[in-house]
């Protein structure tokens, strides 16, 4: 994640990061990721992986266009085609 992380630093036009389904904590918790982190490393470190799945959008255009999302589908209410405009 961190060299993900320094892609997007280095090359912020030309490097894209999108939120997927599975960086939920819904998702984490049941497909092992949250586990594997709190067997490396601590709840700390699990809280800082979900600030920053929180911070990532969930589309974009690229060059005015190419709309870009994920192929999957989140299962919250709260997720909007008015909410990824925003």
């Amino acid at each position: 994640m961190l060299l993900l992380i320094a892609y997007k630093v280095l090359l912020p036009k030309h490097f894209y990061l999108l939120r997927g389904n599975h960086e939920t904590r819904a998702m984490n918790l049941r497909y092992g990721f949250y586990h594997e982190v709190l067997m490396k490393y601590d709840m700390g470190i699990m809280e800082l992986f979900w600030e920053l799945f929180d911070w990532l959008p969930l589309a974009a255009v690229i060059e005015s266009k190419i709309f870009v999302v994920h192929g999957g589908l989140f299962k919250e209410d709260m997720i909007t085609m008015e909410s990824i405009q925003n």
